[in-house]
């Protein structure tokens, strides 16, 4: 039976990286979306591309994918381009929550992993809600020398907290009836 949960844990955490979401999503405000992408998009310069940028979406219509054609970075605003890597990539990422569907100020990231290769910083946040941890929310965005090259996100978005029903957060039993709870659920 406890190989039965883990598996079960496994397929349920793997479903929001197939598309699938056990949250009903109402489509977000086309316009608004359709903005913010474009504001994103405008970071990019194009006189330096030869390709436009790659945009995969949800079926929402937030941002999943977002990737800068090659050469021609997502240009980083001028008090983020001293920062660090992390400062970085959550400072690009609130300039432009709107477009991946995570402008709300219950949502923030947190560092997660931080890897350089060469001239590449690869750079993994985890999404927390209220300061806590979303289960296999993260996002990962590649920096390159001048910018922002690809942004990689399977995020809970603002139509799934239910801005007008948030989530609680706080604890309705204590961690001894928890524990109890769940190691009667375990065998």
């Amino acid at each position: 039976m406890k190989h039965l949960h883990l598996i079960f844990c496994v397929l349920l955490g793997l479903l929001p990286a197939a598309g699938v979401s056990l949250a009903g999503t109402a489509p977000a405000d086309n316009d608004q979306v359709r903005a913010a992408i474009e504001k994103l998009k405008a970071t990019i310069d194009i006189s330096a591309a030869q390709e436009q940028p790659r945009i995969g979406k949800r079926d929402d219509g937030f941002l999943r994918f977002f990737g800068a054609p090659p050469g021609a970075p997502a240009q980083l605003n001028p008090a983020l381009r001293a920062a660090s890597p992390e400062e970085k990539a959550v400072g690009f990422l609130t300039e432009h929550d709107a477009a991946f569907g995570v402008d709300s100020e219950a949502i923030s990231f947190a560092p997660r992993r931080i890897k350089t290769d060469g001239d590449r910083t690869f750079v993994r946040l985890s999404q927390l809600y209220f300061g806590i941890p979303v289960f296999s929310g993260e996002i990962t965005v590649h920096l390159g020398k001048t910018g922002v090259e690809c942004i990689l996100a399977d995020l809970m978005t603002t139509r799934e907290t239910a801005e007008t029903e948030p989530v609680p957060v706080t604890p309705s039993i204590d961690a001894g009836q928890a524990e109890k709870t769940s190691h009667g659920h375990s065998h």
